[in-house]
This record gives structure tokens, sequence and C-alpha cells, in this order.
């Protein structure tokens, strides 16, 4: 065990002293994402898993279908937000044949039938899918196509920003995505019926604004700016305020903690201020994730039996926050895992299990042939490309993935 230091799992955007005393007067932070992003319709939601619920709730307005088509390796919140907007949910499994995870879409094309409202179409670890094809996918069905971009705000793909191809697109803006407002998300269109779609839903979703609750965010968040360090991370390591990606392995729908997740009400003015004045630093960040990112994968392809994730084509850029692996077993996974479970070094796995195999959520996820979701699972693991975690670090883990990659090379039994 690392003592006095442990590495976020995920390369967040800090938070300096400036952002929380700069200029009031400059934009919004919803008229600097809208500009960045080139959207005509923006609003800043409690959470990424909130501004899902909002769109899911907006669709139902515009069609009388019921069924939501998602991928079969995907934060388990997503399941959880179809069904507090009382539709149903369909699992379709992932491919990684172009380097990055996305649908497998034969079998998303199989699945696709008249009662088809949307199809959810995610951006896993930071990597543009393509959403223009399951936009495709989804037209040839009648149905619409929503980007989850909860994990890769400012990723490309071509010359559009994704989360800005589909009819809307979901954000989260929580701590460890990047840019945070502590808890919080955002969601877009450019259709203008969409949008009066979502304004409408959300209107009847709204609860009362509560003083204590957004006192306790602001309080989050300026802590997390305070301890958002290697010693303040470690120090912290036993509570949720330093945080990457949700990665949980139960997830009960009647606690507190997901109630708030799916809880609808505007995030107070001043965290979005602090915000607004570090979102300029954050096209800079994401460049130097990137060169960062470069380096490091240059080592990881050195090692032979694992497949690291990345952009498909040149034309296309993650956020790079981390680096995500495939090991050429569950078990040389499992181990590599458990070595590097006490490291501090940001060493972690973004989903455990495929959406089917969650065992505490609490909401029935039917029956799905999702073998290659079942086995990313099974097999992956992510490494933080935080500016934290020092070279000669890397260089260590790098070489201890080799050595657990090399005795378990992949057999019809794995």
């Amino acid at each position: 065990m690392s003592w006095f230091r442990e590495l976020p799992p995920t390369a967040g955007l800090p938070l300096s002293i400036s952002d929380f005393i700069g200029n009031s007067k400059e934009s919004t932070l919803e008229e600097k994402l809208a500009s960045w992003l080139d959207v005509p319709f923006l609003q800043v939601e409690a959470s990424g898993t909130a501004a899902l619920v909002i769109a899911l709730h907006s669709l139902k307005q515009l069609s009388p279908r019921k069924t939501v088509i998602v991928s079969a390796y995907t934060c388990p919140l997503v399941a959880i937000a179809v069904q507090a907007a009382g539709l149903r949910l369909k699992v379709c499994d992932v491919s990684l044949a172009s380097g990055v995870i996305d649908f497998d879409f034969d079998q998303l094309d199989s699945l696709c039938t008249p009662d088809t409202l949307c199809i959810l179409s995610a951006h896993i670890a930071g990597l543009p899918s393509d959403a223009a094809k399951a936009q495709a996918t989804a037209k040839r069905c009648g149905a619409f196509l929503i980007e989850d971009a909860a994990q890769s705000l400012g990723a490309r793909r071509s010359d559009r920003f994704v989360g800005t191809t589909g009819d809307i697109g979901v954000f989260s803006l929580s701590r460890g995505k990047g840019l945070t407002i502590y808890d919080g998300g955002f969601i877009v269109t450019k259709d203008d019926t969409v949008r009066q779609a979502i304004l409408t839903a959300r209107r009847k979703l709204l609860e009362p604004y509560s003083a204590s609750h957004e006192l306790s965010e602001l309080l989050g968040m300026i802590g997390h700016g305070f301890f958002y360090n290697p010693f303040g991370i470690w120090a912290l390591s036993s509570t949720d305020m330093i945080s990457g990606f949700d990665t949980c392995t139960e997830i009960d729908v009647e606690s507190a903690r997901i109630r708030s997740k799916l809880s609808v009400h505007s995030p107070g003015e001043f965290r979005k201020r602090i915000a607004s004045r570090c979102m300029n630093r954050l096209p800079q960040a994401l460049e130097e994730n990137w060169l960062r990112a470069q380096s490091r994968l240059q080592n990881l392809r050195r090692i032979e039996n694992i497949q690291v994730l990345s952009e498909a084509n040149h034309d296309q850029q993650g956020t790079w926050s981390l680096l995500f692996l495939v090991m050429p077993t569950p078990t040389a996974a499992e181990q590599a895992l458990e070595y590097f479970s006490q490291s501090g070094l940001g060493i972690s796995q973004l989903y455990p299990f495929a959406l089917p195999d969650y065992r505490h959520l609490n909401y029935p996820v039917p029956p799905a042939h999702a073998p290659e979701a079942m086995h990313l699972a099974a097999r992956s693991l992510t490494i933080t490309n935080s500016s934290m975690l020092k070279e000669s670090e890397f260089v260590d883990i790098a070489e201890a993935i080799d050595r657990f990659a090399s005795n378990h090379v992949s057999t019809s039994g794995e």
C-alpha cells in the first residue's frame, strides 16, 4: 500500500482558487458549453442520470413506443433511469472490432421493432463510438437516438463533438468526469420539437429547491477542489468525495445515493459559475490528456496478449481520462486487479459485470445474449491517465501487466 498517496482512477480537471473568486460577469456555464459544442439548446441538470431521465420522458411525449435498447456493457444507472421513466429495456451485445466499445450492429438491427422508442448509444471510457451508424439504425425503424456522453465531454468524431449527432445528448458533470459541478450533468438537442418536449418533461419532473441540499453540494465541490491531490485522495479514500466513473458492484435503487441521482432539480448558480471559470482550461487539459496517452499507449502496445482500446480512426479523439485494457483471460485481470488493489496507483475496473449480471439492481434486466459484454467485463481493467501518475510508476504498471498477461494466455476455457 502507498501511504499518504492515492491517485484518482481518472484524469479529472482540478479546480483552482481562481475558479472560486473570478469574474462573475463572464459567460454562464450553459452559454460556454453550448458555444463550444455548437448546439442551440443546453440545460444543466442535477446529474447525468437525471438528464437521461428527462430525455426519456421527453421522447415518451413524442411517441407511443415503449422500448429502449441499450448496450450490455454500460453503467447500471442506465437501467434504473429506464425504469424510472416507465419504459421497457432491451440489451444489445457489444463489439470491439473498431477498437472501441460499440454495439454489435447486426444484433442491434435484429432487436429493433415497431415498439422501439430509442436507441441509447454510449461513448464508453471517453472513446467515440459510431453514433452515426446507430442513428441510421434508429431511423430505419422510426426510433430516436440518445447519445450517452457521460464519460466523453470533449471527445470528437470527425468534425463533431460526441453527444451532438443524435436527437438528444446527455453528459455528466460529476466529479472525476473532467469538468465538474460536483454532482451534475446536462442535456442537449438541435431539434426544436425535441427541445420543447424536454422543457415540458422537465417542468413536470422538477422538484422543489432545497437550500440544504445545495449547500451540501457546494461544500462537496469546495472539498473536492481542496482534496483533489494524491494526499487528499488518500485521506478521503473511504468516502465518495473523490471518485471517477461509477463502478458500482451493487446497486440499491432504494438508496439515498441512487434517489439523488434520479432527482430532477436545478443546480445552484454559484456552483455553475465555478465550473464556468474552470471550463476555460478544459480544451487545453483534453489536449494534454491526449498527448500523455499517446506516450503511455506506445508502452502498453508492446505487451503481447492484451488489447488496448483507442480511437478507430485519425479523425477521432477521445478524452483520455483513463486507459482501457482487455486482458487475455478473466484470471489475468482478476490477479492484476488484486495485485494493484492496495497500490494507490489508480488501477480500477470500469464495470465489473455486463448489465444483465448485476444481481442487486432491483430491476429485472431481461435475459440477453451478450457473451462479448460478459467477456469484456470479466477481462478488463483501467489505468488512470492522470498527470499525478509518475512515468516511472507507469513503467512499473506496464511491466506488471506484461507479467500477468504472459502467464495467462487465452484458451477456449476462458
